[in-house]
């Protein structure tokens, strides 16, 4: 297990820094507030503690309980994982240690692991959507984004459509997904934690903007990374959404009445400023498999 996980970070890694390199997108921006910036990285920090916080109540209301440490643990240690292309490695890595760490079926860690996905997405559509219903002229990226609620919403709950969904997934990763419907009590219990993880996400977006340009952004401008978010997760061809969040969140700048060049601009620094949440997210994990591990072999008793 031990092998497996790290030989997973270096090959994640490494498809990370390949893909930002190949995109062009580590640039630094010029920056007009720093105090503004400050704040959107403190937010975006506790906006990843939230998210693996999501992770934990979702292990915890389907029956297979952790502590938080080791979801931070799990979360954290393949949150590079999004960029090996077959977009599942996110989902398998953490499910993989969960079940290794509490001796669960893997199996069963992971379709949870997917279940909290599907409800993490629908949670972002839902916000997407309601940031699209206050511009002007949405056009069909509104109807695209309530689409994507319905459909998702039927899936979590329904029959039949959770089932022409598993077949879907099992035809794109040629793999079978056997995950339960989720009774809507559950759903209750786990979405509100998401719903906190992506406005803690929208909210620090919106501070980055107004860091980064000197501009009136309106209160709902955070919205849109949400919409952008699950639109990059969703996409199946490029690894970690690499180019379509950053687009999407371009397209929305520029419709609100902003310029091309700073919707631009914006877009592009979003990724560098969510990669620096992930990055520390995976390092607040390293750190803790490291003390967690120091302290269980000097509880050993020596020979």
């Amino acid at each position: 297990m031990k092998k497996y996980i790290t030989y997973f970070i270096f090959i994640s890694i490494a498809f990370l820094i390949f893909a930002l390199i190949k995109a062009d997108y580590l640039i630094i921006p010029n920056i007009v507030s720093p105090g503004n910036l400050i704040i959107s990285f403190i937010i975006l920090f506790i906006g990843f503690l939230f998210d693996n916080l999501s992770w934990h109540r979702t292990l915890r209301a389907m029956g297979k309980p952790i502590s938080f440490k080791n979801a931070i643990i799990s979360g954290g240690l393949s949150v590079f994982g999004k960029y090996i292309p077959g977009k599942v490695w996110t989902i398998a890595g953490r499910s993989a240690y969960v079940a290794k760490e509490y001796n669960y079926n893997e199996k069963e860690t992971v379709n949870i692991s997917l279940q909290a996905e599907i409800i993490s997405i629908w949670t972002g559509f839902i916000l997407g959507s309601f940031a699209l219903f206050l511009l002007e002229n949405p056009g069909i990226m509104l109807v695209f984004s309530l689409g994507m609620v319905v459909f998702l919403g039927l899936v979590i709950l329904w029959d039949l459509p959770h089932a022409l969904f598993t077949r879907l997934l099992k035809l794109i990763f040629k793999k079978e997904f056997n995950f339960p419907l989720i009774e809507l009590k559950q759903v209750l219990i786990i979405m509100p934690w998401f719903i906190i993880k992506w406005f803690l996400f929208g909210f620090s977006f919106w501070f980055l903007s107004k860091g980064l340009a000197i501009i009136d952004f309106p209160w709902y401008l955070g919205m849109c990374f949400p919409l952008a978010g699950t639109i990059g997760i969703i996409s199946i061809i490029m690894p970690g959404g690499i180019g379509v969040r950053e687009g999407i969140i371009s397209w929305y700048l520029s419709s609100i009445g902003l310029g091309i060049a700073i919707s631009a601009t914006i877009g592009v620094a979003s990724r560098l400023w969510f990669l620096s949440g992930e990055l520390f997210i995976f390092l607040l994990s390293i750190i803790m498999r490291f003390t967690k591990k120091r302290s269980s072999d000097d509880s050993k008793p020596e020979p």
